[in-house]
């Protein structure tokens, strides 16, 4: 990591791969241990499950409103947007949960980390259901924007693409438990 410095930070300048794996063996290891039944697995969210826990039932710009300042987010509040008042620009990660949660109970959805989710980029077809689509591509949706992002980029319907390769301290990952067992 870029920014180590505690357990408290997200995780961040992993590839979309790495994150994969990481879920993967994640998954194992509490099947193993016998903390997960069959069915469920860890993963990255899809799309449409990032988008939903982000918005937490709001149609705003952000999951607080329309308007968002450094008291909100880590992001480059230095740019306003919308009616916000400029704010602070930010230089780094910060822990994890230094804001308040949104109505859902999910913390940092806007800024800190760029967040992969498991589907493959596509312009054309965005949010259309939870269906990963397109099946393949070139490049794997990340959402949520960053520390480095002003608040544009931090918005909840804000999307971006890079190459499941890639890495760097903007872009980390957030968990999803699935259940695959589509007989229930």
């Amino acid at each position: 990591p870029f920014f180590w410095r505690g357990d408290e930070l997200p995780v961040e300048s992993v590839s979309w791969t790495e994150a994969m794996n990481y879920c993967e063996k994640l998954t194992a290891l509490e099947l193993n241990a016998g903390r997960l039944e069959g069915g469920w697995r860890f993963t990255l969210p899809s799309e449409v499950q990032w988008e939903y826990a982000c918005r937490s039932g709001t149609r705003t710009a952000f999951n607080i409103g329309n308007t968002i300042s450094s008291d909100d987010a880590n992001f480059d509040a230095s740019i306003p947007y919308g009616q916000s008042l400029k704010g602070m620009k930010s230089y780094r990660t910060i822990n994890c949960g230094s804001f308040k949660p949104n109505q859902s109970g999910f913390y940092d959805m806007h800024g800190n980390v760029w967040e992969w989710c498991l589907d493959w980029y596509s312009k054309d077809n965005y949010l259309v259901s939870d269906t990963l689509i397109p099946e393949k591509g070139l490049y794997k949706v990340k959402r949520g924007g960053s520390w480095f992002n002003g608040p544009k980029n931090v918005r909840s319907a804000k999307r971006f693409y890079s190459s499941k390769k890639y890495r760097n301290e903007t872009l980390g990952f957030r968990v999803a438990l699935i259940n695959t067992d589509t007989s229930k």
